[in-house]
């Protein structure tokens, strides 16, 4: 599905304990406020800083924000819940990544089934979703992940949330210690960006299907080891 559609840092860090070690990853340049969690699900994993001139995210891990920082927060990457379902859809209208009526029944195993191991996602600007990531584990592997579909917001793309998203999803399965993360595409000159958006990631190509969206369509299969 991800086929449909798809600097030195100047920066300051609030209320950091001692002893927390951040990494910065370089994304496209915009001025902002940025905070991920839930990498890995069992340590809290917040930041805040404050971006001037250029952008990075960063990701902390065994830290804790105090409840009283929240109001300072404008964006999250965190899992979906129930409550995001209108929010997703709009997400699915403006990205056009695939009809917003197929969600319903798409994230349904993700409420339900909580062994099923899908992993669906989403970037947030005060807790309003405007980019969404689903990812499901191969069946029959051991440790080889799926993305099958990051989308944002049309208004909100080009402000690399969509680099974000993708840095916590592998961040999030490297601590669950799985293996290989894969990417379908397609060959068509319209995803040459969306190709160089994983090629640029450090993902390789590792085999095409000819032909297999349509005559002259192949399948673009990317991967990386995590």
């Amino acid at each position: 599905m991800e086929r449909s559609r798809s600097a030195a840092t100047a920066g300051r860090l609030f209320y950091l304990k001692p002893g927390e070690q951040a990494m910065l990853r370089h994304q496209s340049a915009f001025t902002s406020t940025h905070i991920i969690s839930g990498i890995p699900q069992q340590h809290t994993a917040k930041i805040v800083f404050q971006l001037k001139c250029a952008a990075a995210f960063c990701y902390l891990w065994k830290s804790t924000l105090l409840p009283f920082q929240l109001n300072q927060v404008n964006n999250i990457i965190r899992p979906i819940v129930a409550a995001d379902l209108n929010s997703i859809k709009n997400i699915l209208d403006s990205s056009e990544l695939f009809p917003f009526e197929l969600l319903d029944d798409m994230i349904a195993p993700y409420f339900t089934e909580p062994g099923s191991g899908e992993i669906w996602f989403t970037y947030a600007q005060e807790n309003i979703p405007v980019g969404l990531g689903y990812c499901v584990p191969e069946k029959l592997t051991d440790g080889t992940y799926n993305l099958l579909a990051i989308a944002v917001d049309k208004k909100q793309q080009g402000k690399g949330i969509g680099s974000a998203m993708l840095a916590y999803i592998e961040n999030h399965l490297k601590e669950q210690q799985k293996r290989i993360l894969i990417v379908e595409t397609s060959s068509d000159d319209q995803f040459a960006q969306t190709r160089n958006f994983y090629k640029k990631a450090g993902y390789t190509i590792a085999g095409t299907i000819k032909d297999f969206w349509k005559e002259g369509d192949d399948k673009v299969i990317f991967l990386k080891k995590l």
